[in-house]
């Protein structure tokens, strides 16, 4: 059992009758025209990405993306889940309840918490003021489903995959290599939905990824107008949106933007010998 007793239960997103916040897809129209902007590759990249979700949301997600096979790619690693088809999870200071744990340890935690949840006649939330929906304690009903994120995507006829990732950072080495593999097996066909927890920091950095991946070699995308396209359609803008030198985000920030840079080169030099190296025995060669 590992120590929870500074996490907080708080319920997310409820009965949302919206898409998810900060929904956009590689389909979107830009925000703003940039005509120099270089956005060959992008309408065709078959991606969506927001933060969290009910179930609802979820489904007016399906909607917007159409019928087509969609996988959940989900890049939380703070334990969270659904009850009722409420989006819950366990908060801590700086959103970082499972900071320093191996997959498999946040996977194991998130199991212990969800399973306590199920044997409960009530459960009182917590409210932590702009990051959850102040609805007190909840009373047992016939009802009673508690689902991981998994279990609500696979009920909901989506596929779905998990990439650990602390809110605010860049992603381990370990976790970009599951990811270039996962990355590299897609087909043309499959939609791949990211998310985080407010579709902002760990979404946009990883539908550029997938991005670099599908179109840096292929249409000669320079690294800055990667980061200006997935702006424009409504993600995070890393270049402009730098937070202030004594924030607790501002290191982690910098570090995420240089490790987008450095996997850009990957991209460039990799691309063209169909990825023989992955991406941690690319950066022991540098």
């Amino acid at each position: 059992m590992i120590k929870q007793d500074h996490l907080k239960l708080i319920v997310d997103t409820a009965h949302s009758e919206e898409l998810p916040a900060r929904f956009r897809t590689s389909r979107s129209p830009v925000l703003e025209v940039e005509s120099q902007t270089n956005l060959n590759g992008l309408a065709q990249l078959q991606a969506s990405a927001g933060g969290r979700f009910s179930l609802q949301g979820l489904k007016y997600m399906k909607q917007a993306i159409g019928n087509q096979p969609i996988t959940i790619v989900d890049l939380r690693q703070e334990s969270h889940g659904f009850l009722n088809g409420m989006a819950i999870s366990w908060f801590s200071e700086h959103n970082a309840g499972n900071k320093g744990l191996l997959p498999q340890e946040a996977a194991e935690q998130e199991r212990e918490l969800l399973n306590g949840l199920k044997q409960l006649d009530s459960i009182p939330f917590a409210h932590v003021e702009g990051k959850s929906v102040e609805i007190g304690i909840v009373q047992r009903t016939d009802e009673w489903l508690v689902q991981s994120e998994e279990e609500l995507a696979h009920a909901e006829e989506c596929s779905y995959m998990r990439f650990y990732v602390t809110d605010h950072h860049k992603p381990s080495n370990s976790e970009i290599d599951r990811f270039v593999a996962f990355a590299l097996a897609q087909s043309e066909a499959n939609w791949l939905h990211f998310h985080c927890r407010g579709g902002s920091g760990r979404a946009t950095t990883f539908i550029i990824l997938y991005d670099m991946i599908r179109n840096a070699r292929a249409h000669g995308i320079s690294l800055e107008d990667f980061f200006r396209r997935h702006a424009l359609i409504g993600g995070k803008d890393f270049v402009k949106s730098l937070p202030k030198p004594d924030s607790y985000k501002y290191e982690p920030a910098m570090e995420r933007i240089q490790f987008i840079g450095t996997f850009y080169q990957y991209c460039l030099q990799q691309g063209e010998l169909d990825y023989k190296l992955s991406w941690s025995e690319w950066l022991d060669g540098q």
